[in-house]
């Protein structure tokens, strides 16, 4: 009971903080975010000795089979895994070659990459016999998940956050109280290297490492934590595998997903690299023409090819600050590795993918996953009836509606 009333009293607090950030209405400019620059979380060579610990424990762990079954058995009990497999039937019909398979990421909640990660992240920890959780969260959701997830396990949480997004964050810190875990708040983020409040999580482990166990999302820290993400967002591929030979009845042939700043691929396409027998693509991104103008989609968006120096770097620190800033770093090592394809599409054929893939099968697809079942779609024409394609759809679909109308010539 002691410790109820002492969540109470730390709820309590925390929302009078949240209803004195809203009375004083912010707006978003009027609290700058410090600026972080690209660095590498637990840099600092006290930290050191800690992620080798880390890594040496995970290396036993990841050579075994019985990590690994565990997660994806939790991903099917608490994160709603598989996501499902969709035979393009009609479509393959009339291509007249080989079988076409969407694997419909488009349909797993935001933050389906994220919860996989940390799943893996606090079974990890509990195999350590470690009882306690630690993460920073800007946003909530990391917190919130990691929350869930030390609940679900019977661990417990403490999750850091900068005290001037509290006045937007109120129902996730609300969440993340109901499920147990206690909230830090941290009012000068200047004290913190590089103005990063994942570093409070750090320091809080480095203070309890016996019992304590930093969750870092997807983030670019140091191993294991790189090899446990991707082994961790992989289930995409060992789920396709098992999909396509239920249904299919033989494995994958060719395995193709979008390039670009977005983690389509990564953990798709990985669990296939030592299968030579299997063709793995990733198309680029090419320009989409509109009326006069010229656009390119980036990130799930339309945006102008031309832009100025500020715009740039503005987009590009938005993309620092999602789940997976390793993209470009993961897409390198694809490309090096020889084993995956980069490969484009022309304009007239994504505007046949879209409008064969909405008429024949009921979805309409985004302008980038257009692209992508473009190149699946030629690639299949040339390959035997009883071979599989598997695409893997990852964008929502009711993105880029009115560009696509506007390309296919449709006046609003």
């Amino acid at each position: 009971m002691a410790a109820g009333g002492e969540h109470r009293t730390q709820i309590r607090a925390l929302l009078a903080a949240v209803l004195r950030y809203r009375r004083l209405a912010l707006s978003p400019d009027s609290q700058p975010t410090p600026a972080v620059r690209h660095r590498r979380l637990g840099e600092s060579k006290e930290y050191a000795p800690l992620f080798e610990n880390l890594a040496r424990e995970y290396e036993k762990l990841r050579t075994g089979s019985a990590f690994l079954s565990e997660f994806d058995r939790e991903l099917i009990r608490f994160a709603g895994r598989p996501s499902s497999l969709f035979h393009a039937q009609r479509l393959s019909e009339r291509l007249g070659g080989a079988q076409i398979y969407v694997k419909r990421e488009d349909l797993v909640p935001a933050g389906g990459r994220l919860l996989m990660a940390v799943i893996a992240q606090a079974l990890f920890a509990k195999r350590l016999g470690k009882q306690h959780l630690v993460t920073a969260s800007r946003d909530g959701q990391r917190g919130v998940i990691t929350a869930a997830i030390a609940a679900r396990l019977g661990l417990r949480a403490t999750v850091y956050m900068d005290g001037h997004d509290l006045h937007r964050q109120g129902t996730n810190v609300f969440r993340m109280w109901l499920t147990g875990a206690a909230v830090e708040t941290i009012t000068d983020r200047d004290r913190l290297p590089g103005g990063d409040i994942r570093e409070a999580a750090l320091r809080h482990w480095l203070r309890d490492p016996e019992h304590c166990l930093p969750v870092l999302g997807l983030d670019a820290a140091p191993a294991p934590y790189p090899e446990l993400a991707l082994d961790a967002v992989s289930a995409i591929g060992r789920e396709c595998r098992l999909q396509v030979r239920g249904q299919a009845q033989r494995p994958p042939d060719v395995l193709v997903a979008r390039a670009g700043n977005n983690a389509d691929a990564i953990g798709f396409l990985h669990p296939f690299l030592n299968e030579s027998a299997v063709r793995l693509v990733c198309v680029e991104c090419t320009a989409w023409e509109e009326g006069a103008g010229t656009v390119m989609t980036r990130q799930g968006e339309v945006v102008p090819v031309e832009m100025d120096e500020s715009r740039r770097r503005r987009a590009e620190a938005i993309l620092e600050g999602l789940e997976y800033p390793s993209v470009e770093r993961e897409h390198r090592a694809l490309k090096a590795s020889g084993r995956v394809e980069y490969g484009s599409v022309t304009l007239e054929e994504t505007k046949h993918a879209i409008q064969d893939f909405s008429r024949l099968e009921g979805i309409i697809p985004a302008i980038q996953t257009a692209q992508v079942i473009a190149w699946a779609a030629q690639a299949a024409m040339r390959l035997p009836k009883d071979r599989a394609v598997v695409v893997n759809m990852a964008e929502r679909v009711d993105k880029d509606i009115w560009d696509i109308g506007k390309a296919l010539g449709m006046q609003f």
